[in-house]
């Protein structure tokens, strides 16, 4: 069993997930079973990276973006039925955006675009 992780960062704090022991946990209603929870090595393999290409064309602002990276919060691979254990995993996503923006007169007009791939 691995306990939930706690980073600390210098602006934000990273997920941290109670799967037991607390009034938020999400199996606060079973009795403690095992958790197996599967996260990606740190290697450069396993990495997140992103890229974003911006440009100007006859008065639109353009942007199309790309994130490959990994989901904070656990995947449930097993749920606790009649006594398993519980396992979980860490899910990478394909993230790729388009945004587009001009003015007409002293009215902003904009559009952002989201599509999302989860592997």
């Amino acid at each position: 069993m691995i306990p939930a992780k706690r980073t600390r960062h210098i602006f934000f704090e990273s997920s941290r997930v109670d799967y037991f022991g607390t009034d938020w946990a999400i199996f606060q209603h079973l009795n403690h079973r095992s958790v197996y929870e599967e996260e990606p090595a740190r290697n450069l393999k396993n990495g997140e990276c992103g890229v974003r290409v911006t440009t100007t064309v006859a008065g639109w602002d353009l942007e199309l973006s790309y994130l490959y990276a990994w989901e904070d919060l656990p995947y449930f691979v097993s749920f606790p039925e009649d006594g398993t254990d519980i396992q979980v995993t860490y899910k990478q996503s394909n993230i790729l955006g388009f945004e587009f923006e001009t003015t007409v007169g002293s009215y902003n007009q904009a559009l952002d675009q989201l599509l999302r791939e989860k592997l």
